[in-house]
């Protein structure tokens, strides 16, 4: 059975207070005096105010939880300020949140100083933040999603005994936990000296393939060879690992041996929830 719908005038009232708080700049329609009241010692508008505070704080609480990295390397009265103004243009719209900071990498993107000029003339202290950003950003959604945790993965002991054309006949299936990237700073080293609780410097530029995935709760950060990376993206779970190597653009075909070790890597690391294998 449904909760009876509020009383129109207290509905009205309520998404009045709710408008008032989440977005204070915004039209609300009646005067604060004229639906709040006021104490002994502060106004209505003081009253309302408390609670805006609260509110934005919280908001603000929860971008510092997710990207603390960053918030290092800006300085904590800069993030703030970022962090602010991307509240204002994006406020939490859904019941949690738990999706606040998604946008956030997207929002240092469009408004870095130079997002009109030429990628050669860019400056690359703000590639390095929308890089900490996506990074961090990625944590979190690994760490809150679906791992292989208490799912038996596949054996790599099993798979990699396999006869090499049945070995290159399956499919490796990645898990839902594991994100690929191509950085152009090793921001990954910064943001775990950050864990740590260590004041790293800037890092200088350094291409560095990733995997970023999660073992036993914890997430992991792996650097990889860019025929590593390469073969990894190749495996999509549609692909079998013979054409997967056939679709690579390597200077060298890897060596069945080292491609051995890569796997058994790769299988210890819960890369993969499932090896397909041929019938």
């Amino acid at each position: 059975m449904s909760e009876p719908e509020p009383a129109p005038e207290l509905a009205r009232r309520q998404r009045w207070l709710q408008a008032a708080i989440t977005r204070p700049d915004g039209p609300r329609g009646p005067d604060t005096a004229g639906v709040l009241t006021a104490s002994a010692t502060q106004s209505a508008a003081e009253r309302l105010g408390i609670y805006q505070r609260s509110y934005q704080a919280r908001l603000l609480e929860c971008l510092r939880a997710v990207f603390p990295a960053l918030r290092h390397a800006l300085g904590e009265p800069l993030f703030d300020r970022f962090a602010a103004d991307y509240l204002a243009r994006h406020p939490p719209s859904g019941y949690t949140l738990g999706r606040l900071a998604d946008a956030f990498p997207g929002y240092l993107v469009a408004t870095r100083p130079d997002a009109d000029w030429p990628a050669a003339a860019r400056a690359p202290w703000a590639d390095l933040l929308v890089e900490l950003a996506t990074l961090e950003l990625a944590c979190q959604e690994i760490y809150d999603g679906p791992g292989l945790e208490g799912a038996p993965g596949p054996a790599a002991d099993e798979v990699l005994a396999l006869p090499r054309a049945a070995l290159l006949a399956a499919r490796f299936v990645p898990a839902l936990c594991l994100r690929l990237y191509r950085f152009d700073f090793p921001v990954h080293d910064y943001v775990a000296a950050v864990h740590r609780g260590e004041a790293p410097a800037l890092p200088a530029p350094r291409a560095t393939p990733l995997a970023v995935s999660r073992r036993d709760y914890r997430v992991r950060f792996h650097p990889l060879f860019t025929d590593q990376h390469a073969l990894l993206a190749a495996l999509d779970g549609r692909r079998t690992l013979g054409e997967a190597l056939a679709a690579l653009d390597v200077p060298e075909p890897i060596d069945p041996a080292v491609l051995r070790s890569w796997l058994r890597l790769w299988l210890g690391d819960c890369f993969f929830a499932d090896v397909e294998r041929p019938a």
